[in-house]
């Protein structure tokens, strides 16, 4: 069974997709190296930008 892909996450959501705490993806959101998007009061990440940072982690952990 395939599962849909989002096209974006709430903080909560992509912490949960990335298994990291809310409080790293809201550090990485304020330091600029996570970007989101606001739609009103909802802070959006779209799925390119959270697979963009994951791959910066990798880069940086090699």
């Amino acid at each position: 069974m395939q599962q849909e892909q989002k096209l974006s996450y709430s903080p909560e959501a992509a912490a949960a997709a990335t298994d990291m705490n809310r409080s790293a993806i809201y550090r990485a959101i304020q330091s600029g190296e996570l970007k989101s998007y606001k739609v009103g009061r909802l802070r959006r990440i779209t799925r390119q930008a959270l697979e963009n940072y994951v791959a910066q982690l990798e880069r940086g952990a090699a």
